[in-house]
């Protein structure tokens, strides 16, 4: 009788460890990229995908050196698979809630790449997505309204 009690843990442990860590739904691909503005890494930008099929929206911020990793879900990279349009924007509205005050940092993007009409699209497939968006500055940049 002793041994089954010792060996009880053991086999709990081993159930639990063939149950898996749950992971990434089948239905999400690893989402990382690359944006650059006339050939340059584009710090700080949101990048946006807005699903054409659906409500889903992915949301990702450029590292310094323009490079960005998707989250789906907490601890879960990605976006679900399937077609896109790309939103990327450098405009960060103030903030007077804090002391002092933080002004709005200008959108610098053209409204060519911001804007519900963004020429920037992707496709998620199943698996690694690596995506590189090369901006140009040619195009007219429009200012978002800030709320008061």
């Amino acid at each position: 009788m002793p041994f089954l009690f010792r060996l009880s843990p053991l086999l709990m442990l081993a159930l639990f460890s063939s149950l898996g860590c749950g992971g990434a739904p089948a239905d999400v691909g690893a989402v990382t990229g690359l944006v650059t503005l006339d050939n340059a890494p584009l710090a700080s930008a949101l990048v946006e995908f807005h699903s054409l099929d659906s409500a889903d929206v992915g949301i990702a911020r450029t590292g310094d050196d323009g490079r960005f990793t998707m989250m789906y879900v907490r601890d879960v990279q990605g976006a679900k698979v399937g077609k896109y349009r790309v939103r990327i924007t450098t405009y960060v509205p103030g903030n007077n809630e804090v002391d002092p005050p933080l002004p709005p940092k200008p959108e610098r993007l053209p409204s060519k790449y911001t804007g519900q009409d963004s020429e920037l699209e992707a496709e998620v497939k199943p698996g690694e997505n690596d995506f590189t968006f090369p901006l140009d500055s040619n195009g007219e940049v429009v200012q978002p309204v800030e709320e008061t």
